[in-house]
């Protein structure tokens, strides 16, 4: 034991050498769903989540523009939100940068050489109710108002703007968008509580108000998965707490559990930090996994009054977890290399941590073996119950049939009703529809906006041009005031310019907040742009790249799934051939039992309905290194009372994980369910019911005989 106390201590420091040298550079972990798996498209999926993961709209539905403002007025004074547009203070930015700025409509007229449609246009503005919004003497055709009025409608097709506020109209109702950038994940959830609120209050439903975009979906699963994790992780505790009462009858196995525990997430954490200096946190997730077989290696070296005595079935339960993961370190998705090294490392951890551990007296499980305590009138009982268990074995198989493998995004994320319906309403006052995203990879902004007009998109380049396109429009409008000035002159009484000296407008360099917004919605990071397309848009253009998320998070899932399916067969090889090499012909009564939970718990998966996914395949891989623990122990019976040990073990595992199937999101509650109906059969299967073995009876000569059985069948193995 004190080469397991010397190789312990040499891990601990090397992990928390690795940690501190993390710590000195910033510990970062990656959150986002996209970085999972490395996609055709992924850097354009990330920038595209990583530009919309702050941002929010909150939809005002009502009868009335008016009423729908004066709520938009209230929801921004109250949440302290700068979602109006300040129109006045973008037209005074605009005012000596206008030189260039051309609607899309007068252009394509003066493309055309439609120039006297062009002036009858600009002497009907002149001449209309609205006055001119920036000085007749550099702008007479009053081409920069035209094009300042058409700024929203190019950007939104059907959408106006109302006081600040884009808005649009549908049949008998009204809806009001208000902008929300930049949300912190505390302050969307105050937002959604607050806008259900005053849904309340207003009396005969006169106006709703729906949350939609990426911040509001995250805050209120964040926040639920907060208050579940933490209540569930509250009850696991008291739980194990009191299933090792219940075992040992005493408290002193508290810090024995609470020090492995601990040793084997730093080791763990320090390993992985080693080798990824952005581990994802799907990684420690999976790591919760660690808590089970920890427990497993404490119950059973206290149970034998000390490590030394089960060490045999200890190492034999280390090598099998340790085979069956190791082929994950193999994936070519980072996510499962991660996931591998974090559990072996701390598998590790927790074994020396347990061999380390000084020989506890006096803590021994109480009530002895029930198998040795059984009696012949007990085999009736003992029959009965095998075959209710073999019944239950065969109708769980029978669900095989009805299993589903499912790669769409709702098997991992279902919204709740209120986010789902403003989604919903959302969509579909959007004109472009479909959901589809071209990213536009330019060396430069300006040369992203050059390729977005060039493949005739509207996006940023519909509200601020390109340099090049802002300079072309100024030859048009030389052509203008050549064809049509003289003319326009005499009708107006207006003259034209001899040079017009206004700068251009730099999207590069926009100062102007409201105009800021909106390249940031557009360009989230650096020099590309990522725009909404229409169903069926292609283009030649290798620098333009069309996206449709859902798609490809469909792919990713299923590359995912692909993997996790192939190294799970890998696994199942490995540790049958290490079988072999422990148990030599009897290894089939152990392999037997981890094919057997694995089966009844996918019939049980198909029986209630819940899809096979990336994540519920990977909670195989725990139920095959758990369950062989139980067979392990449950065959070898290096001590009296290891069976009892083994129930204890295996119900602290199921507290732990199956409190996952109570959960709200879908992720947590598929791996909960899995893991709950897997333990429990790789605990069934690991009994005597499932061995090849004789009963043992509790009369002298029986017993001796057992006893002799199993010694032979113990040096055997």
């Amino acid at each position: 034991m004190k080469t397991a106390r010397i190789v312990l201590a040499v891990l601990i420091a090397l992990a928390g050498a690795a940690l501190a040298w993390r710590v000195c550079e910033g510990l970062r972990v990656e959150t986002d769903v996209l970085a999972l798996v490395e996609t055709e498209h992924s850097g354009s999926l990330m920038e595209l989540a990583a530009g919309r993961a702050r941002q929010g709209q909150l939809l005002l539905e009502g009868g009335d523009e008016e009423q729908l403002v004066k709520v938009a007025n209230v929801l921004s004074e109250q949440f302290k939100l700068n979602t109006a547009v300040d129109f006045q203070k973008t037209l005074r930015y605009l005012a000596p940068r206008t030189r260039g700025l051309v609607s899309a409509e007068t252009r394509e007229l003066l493309r055309a050489g439609k120039f006297k449609d062009v002036a009858n246009a600009s002497a009907a503005r002149l001449f209309g109710p609205v006055p001119p919004l920036f000085s007749v003497k550099d702008d007479p055709f009053l081409l920069a108002m035209d094009y300042a009025m058409s700024m929203q409608s190019n950007l939104a097709p059907g959408w106006s703007l109302k006081d600040g506020y884009p808005v649009c109209e549908r049949g008998d109702r009204h809806f009001l968008l208000m902008q929300c950038g930049d949300l912190s994940l505390e302050k969307a959830e105050e937002i959604m509580q607050g806008a259900e609120r005053i849904n309340g209050s207003f009396a005969a439903g006169f106006a709703k108000i729906w949350c939609c975009g990426p911040v509001f979906h995250t805050a209120r699963s964040t926040s639920s998965a907060k208050r579940e994790i933490n209540l569930l992780s509250v009850i696991s505790v008291v739980l194990v707490a009191l299933l090792g009462w219940m075992l040992f009858s005493s408290w002193r196995f508290v810090p024995q559990l609470l020090v492995t525990v601990g040793v084997a997430f730093f080791v763990a954490t320090g390993a992985l930090f080693a080798f990824f200096p952005c581990p994802h946190v799907i990684t420690f997730v999976f790591g919760v996994t660690l808590i089970g077989l920890a427990v497993d290696y404490v119950y059973h070296s206290r149970s034998a009054g000390g490590a030394g005595k089960v060490l045999r079935p200890l190492t034999q339960s280390l090598a099998t977890s340790l085979a069956c993961f190791a082929p994950l370190l193999f994936a070519d998705i980072s996510a499962m290399r991660q996931m591998a090294l974090f559990t072996m490392a701390g598998l590790a951890g927790a074994y020396l941590c347990a061999l380390a551990w000084r020989r506890s007296r006096g803590d021994r499980p109480t009530g002895g073996d029930d198998i040795t305590r059984r009696s012949r009138g007990d085999r009736p009982t003992g029959n009965i119950f095998a075959i209710g268990v073999g019944l239950l074995v065969i109708a769980a198989m029978c669900g095989i049939c009805r299993v589903k493998v499912s790669f769409e995004p709702s098997a991992f994320y279902s919204p709740g009703k209120f986010l789902a319906e403003g989604e919903k309403r959302l969509f579909e006052l959007n004109p472009m529809g479909g959901g589809k995203f071209a990213c536009i990879k330019g060396k430069t902004l300006q040369e992203s906006l050059e390729i977005e007009e060039a493949v005739g998109l509207r996006g940023l380049s519909a509200v601020i041009p390109s340099l090049r396109r802002q300079s072309e429009n100024v030859v048009l409008v030389e052509k203008l005031k050549e064809s049509e000035g003289k003319t326009y002159t005499e009708l107006t009484g207006l003259k034209m310019p001899q040079e017009d000296t206004r700068g251009f407008l730099d999207a590069a360099n926009v100062e102007d907040e409201s105009l800021k917004k909106v390249v940031r919605s557009f360009s989230p990071r650096g020099n590309e742009i990522v725009v909404p397309c229409p169903e069926g848009f292609q283009s030649a253009d290798t620098r333009v790249v069309v996206l449709d998320p859902r798609q490809a998070a469909k792919k990713m899932f299923a590359r995912l799934f692909i993997s996790a399916g192939k190294l799970f067969y890998i696994s199942l090889a490995a540790l049958a051939v290490l079988l072999i090499v422990f148990f030599r012909k009897k290894f089939f009564d152990y392999m037997s039992g981890v094919g057997g939970a694995v089966l009844c718990t996918m019939g049980m998966l198909g029986w209630l309905g819940i899809p096979l996914t990336c994540f519920t395949l990977l909670c195989f891989f725990v139920m095959a290194g758990l369950g062989l623990d139980y067979v392990i122990f449950h065959r070898s019976k290096p001590v009296p009372e290891t069976r009892r040990t083994v129930l204890y073990s295996f119900l602290s595992s199921l507290a732990g994980f199956g409190m996952l199937a109570f959960t709200e999101f879908p992720v947590t509650r598929g791996m909960g369910v899995t893991l709950a109906f897997g333990l429990f059969f790789a605990y069934l299967y690991s009994g005597d019911e499932f061995s090849r073995r004789r009963r043992v009876t509790s009369s002298p000569e029986a017993g001796k005989q057992g006893r002799t059985n199993n010694s032979n069948a113990s040096r055997g193995e």
